[in-house]
């Protein structure tokens, strides 16, 4: 029995092991490869479900879905993505949608909220996004160096095609928090590394968006535990604003393209731009469709519906919230925001009960990242859409929810 046990016990600390480097190499070659999400997405499950066996026996089952403080509204939204896919306008095309894409991302959020349980996994993963963050960097900037004359807009890392917007906006708070708060020396320095290299990508880039969502983001979650920091933060952001023709024309000029895009920031008329023909699509499919929308994914086929004289059907409606509402009605838009909303109460309460600085930079670079990412949702269409960036905002968004200390009893994240 005694080397039965030591057997069942050396297996399990080799499929985590997998596990972990697994997850790692998601999370450094996401934004470049779509068969490694797919990979790794099936690799994971796979080594989940053992991991699952060799921990709990015949009543592994009984632990696949945990206990989390936004499972309540989790539930709700969930309801109204399988309604909206029985009611739509066409089941067998929002069929796939739910499959491919909705299903996944619920996998991935699962697997981010499993892999963190113990203190050292989450900082192994903590490390895996610290070289993610400096070789997505050192990536965009090769490109630009390599060939300066094709950039308008930073589009690219390595040469392959890359969503540096969603990327970004993920990234840059976790940077910023690590820089300021980690204790172990790979984080703080890989921060601090990371957001060097991030910094030109996050100019380049042009999201005008981002450029007010990330530190936004940062802002926020400064102020929660180092006002100063934050308002040094602040003074920074206020410094260059106000010196940016200086900068940004003579000691850094900048492409003309992103150099309008400075001039007109708050500028909403330049924001908008062929946005609004796609939102009134989407309201009005939502007028019409008000209880379950019109289904998963089929905004862009309804499109030219509402739409006729732009004529596309391929396109997605440039806001989350959008083509939620559109897709899912009402009540699924207010199920979807109430995933969040659960999420940001609880996970910013919690904060003060996390006493490990490592886990604490973590957990709110996460938070960032997430309130980053929900504000670009506002004129973008992500975490519901692509095989890339999304399933990565899932997964970083289930670490997060895994790293709330739970209520009844001191967390070991809590403690350290």
């Amino acid at each position: 029995m005694k080397f039965k046990s030591n057997m069942i016990s050396r297996a399990n600390i080799f499929v985590e092991s997998l596990y972990l480097f697994g997850f790692s190499i998601f999370l450094i070659l996401a934004p470049y490869s779509k068969q490694t999400v797919k990979t790794v997405f099936v690799f994971s499950i796979t080594v989940f479900f053992l991991n699952k066996i060799f921990q709990f026996g015949k009543n592994f089952y009984l632990q696949l879905l945990p206990k989390t403080a936004v499972n309540p509204v989790l539930v709700y939204f969930t309801f109204f993505v399988i309604a909206s896919t029985l009611f739509s306008l066409d089941i067998y095309y929002s069929q796939s949608v739910l499959f491919e894409r909705y299903i996944g991302y619920l996998l991935f959020f699962l697997l981010g909220i499993d892999v963190v349980r113990k203190r050292k996994d989450a900082l192994i993963l903590g490390a895996a996004v610290v070289l993610s963050m400096v070789f997505l960097g050192i990536g965009g900037i090769w490109d630009v160096l390599h060939d300066p004359g094709q950039y308008e807009r930073l589009s690219t890392a390595y040469g392959n095609s890359t969503n540096y917007v969603a990327y970004l906006a993920l990234f840059l708070p976790l940077t910023v928090l690590f820089s300021f708060f980690a204790r172990k020396k790979y984080l703080k320095f890989g921060g601090i590394i990371g957001a060097l290299f991030l910094l030109p990508c996050f100019i380049l880039q042009g999201s005008r968006t981002l450029w007010l969502a990330a530190p936004i983001s940062i802002f926020v979650l400064l102020l929660f535990r180092n006002r100063n920091f934050a308002f040094y933060f602040l003074a920074f952001l206020i410094t260059v604003f106000l010196c940016k023709g200086i900068l940004f024309k003579g000691v850094f000029p900048l492409p003309h393209s992103i150099q309008q895009r400075t001039d007109a920031i708050f500028d909403p008329c330049q924001w908008w731009g062929t946005r609004i023909e796609f939102w009134k699509a989407g309201l009005a499919m939502l007028g019409d469709h008000p209880l379950f929308g019109v289904g998963l994914g089929m905004y862009g086929k309804m499109f030219s519906v509402y739409s006729p004289n732009f004529g596309s059907e391929n396109l997605h409606a440039e806001s989350l919230y959008v083509e939620i509402a559109a897709e899912m009605g009402l009540l699924g838009m207010v199920s979807f925001l109430s995933v969040f909303i659960v999420y940001l109460k609880k996970s910013i309460q919690s904060l003060g009960k996390i006493q490990d600085q490592d886990v604490y930079s973590m957990q709110a670079g996460l938070i960032g990242g997430i309130i980053a990412s929900l504000i670009l949702g506002c004129s973008t269409s992500i975490i519901t859409v692509g095989v890339q960036n999304s399933p990565l905002f899932w997964f970083l968004f289930g670490m997060s929810v895994g790293l709330i200390p739970k209520e009844e009893k001191n967390s070991s994240m809590a403690t350290g």
